[in-house]
């Protein structure tokens, strides 16, 4: 299980990368997804857990669970990570969730659960805003690839279950850019992770400036639940990542 972090380090940096080798495969590809945990921008990765859950949205709709495809490696710096695979069988759009088993992020015993999203385009524009429809998720409202530096990208949170309570003073969004090295200059946290208030439909629109891959997340008020048989307060967050592209690759 992951070590404490404190709330705020969780609020402002820490999160978990699901990121697609290949951005934009094509039809008959074996797709490889890289699952870790740390910090986008700074590049400061720490070792993940492995995911409790993980599932497959086809363009179809057909659902596939691949909880048992994830697979350990370790990066050039010793930090354990995992990746899953699958083979690009239709054209069209697959929606891959990750779902965390609880981790803790304070000395009082609150926890952290983390679903986390990214969509696989294949070719066909086809099925990008699937759901689950029984966690805390972000959907897509603009198609979540094709897009450039600078353009608004509009997200929304599903229909909530039941046991999901909305924070006391709304729904605080952040977004942050992923940097496959630690950058040479890192600026104040003010200019790392961003963030905005939803509406009162749980809706937000970000407006991620640079080329690269970005993650868009939210957390609930914590609610009572069981970890490892014992009693916790558990929050549950949803992030989804998406890419900033250009003309070139999409050539």
């Amino acid at each position: 299980m992951l070590g404490f972090l404190s709330l705020q380090g969780v609020a402002v940096a820490h999160f978990h990368i699901l990121i697609p080798e290949n951005p934009l495969p094509k039809k008959g590809d074996e797709v490889r997804v890289v699952y870790r945990f740390g910090h986008p921008f700074e590049h400061e990765i720490q070792d993940a857990a492995k995911p409790a859950r993980g599932r497959v949205i086809c363009p179809d709709g057909k659902v596939l669970d691949i909880s048992q495809r994830f697979q350990p490696f370790k990066d050039r710096e010793g930090k354990r990570g995992f990746s899953v695979s699958f083979m690009a069988e239709q054209r069209g759009d697959y929606v891959l969730v990750a779902e965390s088993p609880p981790f803790p992020f304070s000395e009082v015993g609150e926890f952290l659960q983390d679903t986390t999203k990214v969509v696989v385009h294949v070719q066909s524009q086809k099925n990008w805003d699937a759901g689950l429809g029984q966690l805390l998720e972000i959907q897509p409202l603009n198609r979540p690839y094709g897009i450039f530096p600078g353009m608004a990208v509009n997200f929304r949170l599903a229909d909530l279950p039941k046991d999901i309570t909305v924070p006391a003073k709304g729904w605080l969004f952040e977004w942050e850019k992923f940097n496959h090295a630690p950058p040479k200059d890192i600026p104040s946290p003010e200019w790392v992770t961003f963030s905005a208030k939803g509406d009162d439909r749980g809706r937000v629109t970000v407006t991620p400036n640079q080329l690269g891959w970005w993650v868009v997340s939210t957390t609930s008020e914590p609610v009572e639940g069981l970890v490892d048989g014992k009693k916790a307060r558990i929050s549950k967050r949803t992030s989804f990542w998406f890419h900033v592209g250009s003309l070139q690759e999409g050539k």
